[in-house]
């Protein structure tokens, strides 16, 4: 689920970066057990240019299990670009300090799990690579059918 109230320029660039296909075989290049994966980055190793960068949109939305939020890719001025990540645990200090986009609603099981893969750890660079290639197949934006009458709002 998006959140385009308060992430309105990051919600369409991600939809629009879905549309073109730019995440389409992309790898999640950071994992971390029950904590996060990140991906979106088309190097595949997190070091990667985006496409283009447009303006962090900095909220007070609560960062809990399952938030989708936009990796900076410059810290100044703070700037969003291609990479994000999906937290797997709640973190109340990472709140206004980064570009909320959305909630995962369902398969985060999945990203879990995906997040439970070996890794490098901290032994090499870069830290928490999975050892196993991890790739998007494809993202797809399914825009939910609106609420009717009769089924509650």
């Amino acid at each position: 689920e998006f959140f385009p109230q308060t992430a309105p320029v990051a919600v369409k660039a991600f939809i629009d970066m879905c549309n073109a296909g730019f995440y389409d075989g992309l790898t999640f290049h950071k994992i971390v057990a029950d904590y996060l994966v990140e991906g979106g980055d088309a190097a595949g190793d997190g070091s990667g240019r985006p496409p283009f960068t447009y303006p962090a949109e900095l909220a007070s939305t609560p960062i809990v299990a399952g938030t989708v939020l936009m990796r900076p890719a410059s810290p100044s001025p703070p700037a969003n670009g291609s990479q994000f990540v999906i937290l797997l645990r709640p973190e109340a200090s990472w709140t206004g300090q980064a570009t909320v986009l959305g909630q995962v609603v369902e398969g985060l099981d999945v990203v879990r799990k995906i997040s439970r893969l070996p890794s490098t750890q901290q032994t090499e660079k870069p830290n928490y690579r999975p050892l196993q290639e991890v790739r998007i197949r494809e993202l797809t934006i399914h825009e939910k059918a609106p609420a009717g009458p009769g089924t509650g709002s």
